[in-house]
């Protein structure tokens, strides 16, 4: 198992990644499984169906993006490489979107509560770190979509931005930078979530519409060009 990630002024984050890393320690996937012929080696599998080695980034990222029906239990492959995932979520070096699109498709909110409270915790901790941060590694809007998209609503995420935006100047010019990035799109009718493609998606975007209108006089630099 590699060395959880911990961010240098982040002690929830740090936390919450450790935790991470604990909660799905000796994961593997199950002895049987075999996935797809045509893009996983033997090798791959050997080393996915053992919980007591690395695997390899390339691997990692691979098995973390990958459609379901390459599995034949894809939760038990996604939760097999989830910690060195996190990892690479906060380094940016793995898509956002699409990470948490697959752990919706893997029904991760179904998991044994441990690791549902586990992964609530990271997204929340990452979130709020983020928030914080002068340059967080990670673009602040790519953030926001992984935490909407592997929890299906937006409210929770806009709230506690709400909150530190209140009292943190770096929170304030996220908003001002995510104001420039979303507010035309989203007027004309561009869902920034990728990765969402039901009902629910329309809900969000139309949230995510108002509340920008309503905090739009609270932002610095907002206007009416990009």
């Amino acid at each position: 198992m590699s060395d959880p990630v911990v961010s240098p002024d982040g002690t929830a984050l740090g936390l919450a990644i450790a935790n991470v890393h604990d909660v799905f320690a000796g994961m593997a996937a199950n002895p049987d499984e075999v996935g797809c012929l045509a893009c996983y080696s033997p090798g791959d599998m050997e080393m996915l169906r053992r919980s007591d080695v690395p695997v390899p980034d390339d691997l990692v990222a691979s098995v973390a993006l990958e459609v379901p029906d390459h599995w034949d239990d894809h939760a038990a492959v996604l939760r097999r490489v989830l910690p060195q995932a996190v990892d690479k979520l906060v380094l940016n070096s793995l898509d956002h979107g699409l990470t948490a699109s697959r752990l919706v498709a893997a029904g991760w909110t179904e998991w044994p509560e441990e690791q549902v409270a586990a992964i609530r915790q990271f997204l929340g901790a990452w979130w709020d770190w983020s928030l914080r941060q002068e340059s967080p590694p990670t673009k602040i809007w790519d953030v926001f979509e992984c935490c909407a998209t592997a929890t299906s609503e937006v409210t929770t995420w806009l709230a506690r931005w709400d909150a530190a935006a209140a009292i943190d100047t770096n929170a304030r010019r996220a908003l001002a930078e995510c104001f420039d990035w979303w507010w035309y799109d989203l007027q004309a009718g561009v869902s920034p979530f990728h990765w969402w493609h039901d009902a629910r998606e329309r809900a969000a975007s139309d949230e995510l519409n108002t509340w920008l209108a309503r905090t739009r006089h609270g932002v610095p630099n907002a206007d009416d060009g990009r």
